[in-house]
C-alpha cells in the first residue's frame, strides 16, 4: 500500500487515495492494531468531501474499534453508516456495516431496532451466498440474534 499511497500524492489522485487509506485502516483493524486504524479512520471522516464509498469503511472500522475498546461514540458512527449505506442496495456497502453492528450487538447484547435493520439485510443477502461479506454478515448476525435463520452453514472466521 505505501506504493499506491506515494503513487496517489504525487499524481495528486484523491479518490483513489482515500480509498487505499479507508482499506488500509480495515487492514489495521484487522491485524489488531487498533491505534493506526483508528487514527486512518478518523482522518478520513474529518474530510467532509469523501465519497460514500470511502466513508463507509471508515465509519465502520472507527466504530468497530471504539466498540472494541468500550469508547463513547460508536452510535452515531453507526448511525451515520446505516443512514448512508442502505439507500445503495448494495451488499459491498450495506453487508460490512450491518455486520459491524451485529457484532457491536454481540458485544452489548442489544439488538435494538437499528441493528435489526442491519440483521433484516442479512435474511435478504444469500443472493450472494459464497461471498466474504454475506458470511462476516451471518456469523455477527447469529451472535447477535441467535434466533435469525441463514440460508446455509457458515464457517467460523479466520484467526
Amino acid at each position: 500500500m505505501p506504493e499506491g499511497s506515494e503513487y496517489c500524492e504525487v499524481h495528486e489522485v484523491h479518490d483513489c487515495l482515500s480509498y487505499i487509506r479507508a482499506y488500509a485502516a480495515h487492514f489495521e483493524l484487522n491485524a489488531g492494531r487498533w491505534n493506526k486504524a483508528a487514527q486512518l479512520a478518523a482522518g478520513l471522516i474529518d474530510r467532509h468531501s469523501l465519497a460514500i464509498a470511502q466513508r463507509l469503511p471508515a465509519l465502520v472500522v472507527l466504530g468497530l474499534v471504539r466498540a472494541r475498546r468500550g469508547d463513547p461514540g460508536v452510535e452515531q458512527l453507526f448511525d451515520e453508516a446505516l443512514r448512508l449505506a442502505l439507500p445503495t442496495g448494495e451488499l459491498q456497502r450495506i453487508g460490512r456495516v450491518a455486520a459491524a453492528c451485529a457484532e457491536v450487538a454481540w458485544y452489548s447484547g442489544d439488538v435494538s431496532t437499528r441493528r435489526r435493520a442491519g440483521a433484516n439485510w442479512i435474511a435478504g443477502a444469500w443472493w450472494w451466498e459464497r461471498s466474504l461479506d454475506s458470511r462476516e454478515l451471518a456469523f455477527w448476525g447469529r451472535r447477535a440474534d441467535p434466533t435469525l435463520e441463514v440460508a446455509s452453514p457458515i464457517a467460523e472466521p479466520m484467526p
